[in-house]
C-alpha cells in the first residue's frame, strides 16, 4: 500500500511539474499601468452579466526592477474556469500576460504567472555585438554626414546643406561665411526641431529590446 502511494505521488508531481503555457504579449504604450489595469479588470469583472468573482487580485506589486498588475477571476462562484490577466511593466517594456485553466489547478496556473514575471524582471542589457555594430553604424554615418558637408561648401551650395552651415559660420572651410543667408539658419532650425521630434518618437515608441 505504501508503495502504490508513493507511486501516486510521484505521478501527480511530474505532471504538476509542467507549467500551463502563459501567453505573453508586449505593451507599446504603457502610461498609468499597472495601477490603471487592475482597476479596470476589477471594475470590469463587477460589471459583467451576472457579475464574476475575484479570486485574487494584486494592484501594485514589484519584483525587482518590475512592478505588475495581476487580476485572476472567474466567471462566477461555481465557475469550473479560472482566468488570470496580468500586466508588467520594467523600464520602458510592458507585457500582458493570459493563462486560463481548470479553477482546481490555479496553484499551477499561478506558479506560471509567477515564472513568466520572475524572467520579465531581469534588467534588459544588450548584448555586446549588438552594441558594437550599433556603435560602428553612428560612426560611420556620421564621418559619412562630415565629408559630405565639406564637399558641398566647397562646391559653393554648403548655404543650402544644414550640415555645412556650422563650418561656413565657423569660417573653419574658408572666408565663405557671406554664402550664409536667412535660408541657411532657418534650415538650420528647421532640422534640429524635426530631428529632436523624430528622437522623441523614436525613445517613446521603438522596441529596444531589438
Amino acid at each position: 500500500m505504501n508503495a502504490l502511494a508513493a507511486f501516486v505521488l510521484a505521478g501527480t508531481a511530474a505532471a504538476t511539474s509542467v507549467l500551463p503555457e502563459v501567453r505573453v504579449q508586449p505593451i507599446r504604450s504603457h502610461r498609468g499601468l499597472p495601477h490603471a489595469f487592475h482597476d479596470q479588470a476589477v471594475a470590469s469583472v463587477a460589471a459583467a452579466s451576472p457579475p464574476g468573482e475575484i479570486v485574487e487580485q494584486l494592484r501594485a506589486e514589484t519584483r525587482g526592477d518590475l512592478s505588475y498588475a495581476l487580476v485572476a477571476w472567474k466567471s462566477g462562484p461555481q465557475a469550473p474556469r479560472v482566468e488570470i490577466n496580468a500586466v508588467a511593466v520594467n523600464g520602458r517594456h510592458a507585457w500582458f500576460l493570459d493563462v486560463a485553466g481548470a479553477a482546481s489547478a490555479y496553484p499551477a496556473l499561478r506558479a506560471a504567472v509567477n515564472t513568466r514575471l520572475q524572467a520579465l524582471s531581469a534588467p534588459y542589457v544588450p548584448a555586446p555585438a549588438q552594441l558594437t555594430v550599433r556603435g560602428q553604424s553612428s560612426l560611420g554615418e556620421q564621418l559619412s554626414v562630415e565629408g559630405v558637408d565639406q564637399i558641398i561648401a566647397a562646391t559653393g551650395w554648403g548655404d543650402w546643406f544644414p550640415w555645412s552651415v556650422p563650418a561656413l559660420f565657423s569660417g573653419v572651410v574658408g572666408p565663405r561665411s557671406e554664402q550664409l543667408g536667412v535660408h541657411s539658419y532657418v534650415l538650420v532650425f528647421l532640422t534640429s526641431v524635426i530631428g529632436l521630434m523624430a528622437t522623441y518618437w523614436y525613445w517613446r515608441n521603438a522596441d529596444q529590446t531589438r
